[in-house]
């Protein structure tokens, strides 16, 4: 059996006073991250930043012992406490709501062509409409319903939503068999009524990122 890959999300919190130490701090961790690129522990890492919110996108292979704590060791120490489980923690996992594709091995998900730019944006759910987004997204997964970003990824911590896409592009249909088989996507994707479950940003209206607007890439990895 061949090496398997595992595309983590994290969310974490800095201090508006801390931003801009943390962004020095994550570019110094970069050589301590390459060591687990190096390793064969992971394929890569980014770290995106907006205000007080942090995201962080890792790809693990064979469930290597790497996460973003000791990948980012002086960074880390910047960021603020999460409580919620038995020791507090700096970074809280995000649940995959939707992805066009998934890493069938190592050697599928391994890119092809060189990244140009790793793109992490943030977005706001209304609460009443987490689980619509949610049901019609996991079902548009599973149904294949129209194809997409290889890489393209959303994750979801309480009604924030993280996603992450690279520059340029990759469109593959996926390899992977689907999990259920259902008809729930209408046949105008439109029709799912998407569009009316974000709380738009107020300052990017009629720009195209009122949904998801886009962060700054701290660091990558790869």
């Amino acid at each position: 059996m061949g090496k398997t890959v595992t595309r983590k999300l994290y969310r974490a919190a800095v201090l508006p006073e801390n931003v801009e130490a943390f962004k020095a701090a994550a570019a110094a961790d970069a050589a301590e991250a390459k060591k687990f690129v190096d390793d064969g522990k992971m394929l890569g890492i980014s770290v995106f930043n907006w205000k007080q919110h942090v995201f962080v996108y890792m790809e693990v292979i064979d469930d290597a012992e790497v996460c973003p704590c000791c990948a980012l060791p002086t960074a880390t120490k910047l960021l603020e406490s999460w409580p919620g489980a038995e020791k507090a923690r700096k970074y809280v996992p995000l649940m995959d709501v939707f992805h066009f594709n998934a890493p069938a091995s190592l050697e599928h998900w391994q890119r092809k062509a060189p990244v140009s730019k790793h793109l992490g944006k943030i977005g706001q759910l209304k609460p009443n409409r987490i689980q619509r987004y949610c049901f019609f997204h996991y079902a548009l997964q599973e149904e294949r319903t129209f194809g997409g970003d290889k890489y393209q990824i959303l994750g979801i911590n309480e009604n924030v939503l993280f996603c992450y896409n690279e520059d340029p592009m990759v469109e593959e249909a996926p390899v992977l068999p689907p999990e259920v088989e259902t008809h729930a996507v209408p046949e105008k994707w439109a029709d799912a009524g998407i569009s009316p479950s974000f709380i738009p940003w107020e300052d990017k209206i009629g720009t195209g990122e009122e949904r998801l607007r886009l962060m700054d890439e701290v660091v990558s990895v790869w």
